[in-house]
């Protein structure tokens, strides 16, 4: 049986979070939606997520700003955008484990290379 994971998806564009979210349920995972990084930081430490989808460029705080703030020990982290202009190292050094960019092709592939990097990091 597959491990099902805590996923919080942070995304100011509804269609795209409403996606993951479904996505991630349909594959068997408990997700959150949360449409803003203030909203990501409230609901972080009561759900305690095992995955995070975070998007890069949103209204307010940005994703790489909330990645500083949030505790990253437990927690693998998927930088989702548009935005395509950063490469690897600086992808590793705001702290993500993944980047994948928007507009999703198959929105369920997405989960699934999210999953792989779960289960290729968990012991």
């Amino acid at each position: 049986m597959k491990k099902a994971f805590k996923i919080l998806i942070v995304d100011d564009e509804p269609l795209i979070a409403h996606s993951l979210k479904l996505a991630g349920e349909s594959l068997g995972h408990i997700t959150k939606i949360a449409f803003s990084a203030e909203e990501a930081l409230d609901i972080w430490s009561s759900f305690k997520p095992d995955l995070a989808f975070i998007d890069i460029l949103m209204s307010g705080m940005s994703g790489l700003d909330l990645l500083k703030k949030i505790p990253k020990a437990s927690t693998k982290t998927v930088l989702i955008s548009a935005h395509d202009k950063l490469n690897e190292e600086e992808i590793k050094t705001a702290g993500a484990d993944l980047f994948i960019k928007k507009p999703f092709e198959d929105i369920f592939k997405i989960i699934q290379k999210a999953e792989k990097l779960m289960l290729n990091t968990k012991t």
